[in-house]
């Protein structure tokens, strides 16, 4: 409306032929102004970058992880040098961003930050606290219904089997859905028989309370070593997770983890501990990627992907 005034004003003033190309200048300039603000929103222009770690946090940015929604909401979680958990949110598409929330305790080792966040204001986070007087690691979990602007008190997550075990929980991952799905797996370590077990925890109220934990990993009896598992959901209440066990393991866990499927294994070869990645889509299906030794005369890394379309398994 205001560029169709200016148009109007000018043409009543000017001749014809300076009119034309005033008018197409300043059609010109209304039409750059409007593909700034269209690639701005779409993630097409470029913003100042912004220190998210301001005031007296000293931060080394160790293992820091993001998470955003649809709103133009990001979240940040970080280990600053004193080893504590900070959380950073913006609610103004990244513009400027809160300031520094300490999510964990300065009595204890905090490392490795997962970070999941849902369209509906849930921010949740995961970390491994480490306690150096008794050498316990522990699965922490804080969550934030309010998109990040308050957390509720930490909970573990963790148990230990007996009241002399030492706990040894580690690799943390956290994954959540719209429906108030919060799922969260770890590897789990008996320094006493070497085992290191996949463990898994759900929660259907958005965090506020747990179901147990659940070993997903072969039966109790079997001594194993897992590594880093990667976790999946969506909205239809199924739960995908995928483990190296020597081979890459798989598990489904449906009706929001209360059925567990069995453990299949997806390959016939050595899968490298960290590799493994999954993600799930709403229409069913999964994909996996991980990379594994090939068994050949040059023994080499060969990267390796897998579609299970409709819970069918697909060749490689």
């Amino acid at each position: 409306m205001v560029t169709i005034t200016i148009i109007k004003s000018i043409i009543c003033q000017r001749p014809l032929n300076v009119t034309i190309y005033i008018v197409i200048f300043v059609l010109f300039l209304f039409f750059i102004h409007q593909w700034n603000i269209t690639h701005q929103v779409y993630g097409l222009y470029f913003g100042n970058n912004i220190v998210i770690n301001s005031g007296n946090v000293s931060s080394s940015f160790t293992k820091g992880q993001m998470s955003s929604v649809e709103r133009g909401y990001p979240y940040v979680v970080w280990v600053d040098k004193n080893n504590t958990i900070y959380f950073g949110a913006s609610h103004e598409n990244g513009t400027k961003f809160s300031s520094p929330i300490a999510l964990s305790s300065n009595n204890t080792l905090a490392i490795s930050p997962q970070i999941i966040a849902t369209e509906k204001g849930g921010v949740y986070v995961v970390w491994v606290d480490k306690n150096n007087a008794t050498g316990d690691s522990n699965i922490v979990f804080r969550g934030s219904n309010d998109s990040g602007k308050s957390f509720d008190s930490s909970v573990r997550l963790n148990r230990n089997a007996s009241p002399n075990q030492t706990s040894v929980a580690s690799y943390p991952q956290v994954v959540a859905t719209e429906k108030g799905g919060l799922y969260v797996v770890w590897v789990d370590k008996n320094n006493a028989t070497g085992d290191s077990n996949i463990v898994f925890r759900g929660s259907n109220d958005s965090g506020k309370s747990f179901d147990r934990s659940v070993r997903l990993n072969r039966n109790p009896n079997q001594t194993s070593l897992s590594f880093a598992p990667q976790i999946a959901a969506n909205e239809m209440g199924s739960v995908f997770v995928t483990w190296p066990e020597n081979t890459l393991q798989f598990k489904e866990i449906l009706d929001g983890g209360n059925i567990l499927g069995r453990t299949i294994s997806l390959n016939n070869h050595v899968v490298l501990p960290l590799s493994a990645q999954i993600v799930a889509t709403e229409k069913g299906n999964i994909y996996l990627a991980w990379a594994e030794k090939n068994n050949g005369l040059n023994n080499d890394i060969v990267l390796m992907f897998k579609r299970i379309s409709q819970y069918y398994f697909d060749r490689r």
